[in-house]
């Protein structure tokens, strides 16, 4: 798993970093074999708020989280949340979709009731 940071002139401990390059890291329990290339960017503004936004590029799909707090491991934690809340509503709509479709083939492919097995 790829994890660049975009910072825009800020300073970040490498002790938050690997906090966060650590929890990213868990999401690719998701994905399996599958590259993941994640995209952090941090900013702060004129009140001291901290604005996270995490972008997920994953072959054929991509998820964006982000979220503004007090702390960036706030913020951060809050943005994960809903890119794993985006992940999964994804996954559980394909296999609904999958569901579906296999109960309608099973429907088209009824057996005789006279059949002996």
């Amino acid at each position: 798993m790829k994890v660049k940071f975009y910072l825009n002139g800020l300073k970040v401990k490498e002790k938050v970093k690997n906090y966060i390059r650590g929890r990213v890291e868990k999401l690719q329990k998701y994905f399996k074999d599958q590259s993941v290339a994640v995209e952090m960017e941090i900013e702060k503004d004129k009140r001291g708020i901290y604005r996270v936004e995490i972008q997920l590029k994953v072959p054929g799909s991509r998820y964006i989280g982000d979220d503004k707090a007090r702390t960036i491991k706030i913020a951060f934690d809050s943005a994960r949340d809903g890119l794993s809340d985006q992940i999964r509503g994804k996954k559980e709509k394909r296999r609904t979709i999958e569901r579906r479709g296999a109960i309608s083939i099973k429907k088209k492919f009824s057996i005789d009731e006279g059949a002996r097995f």
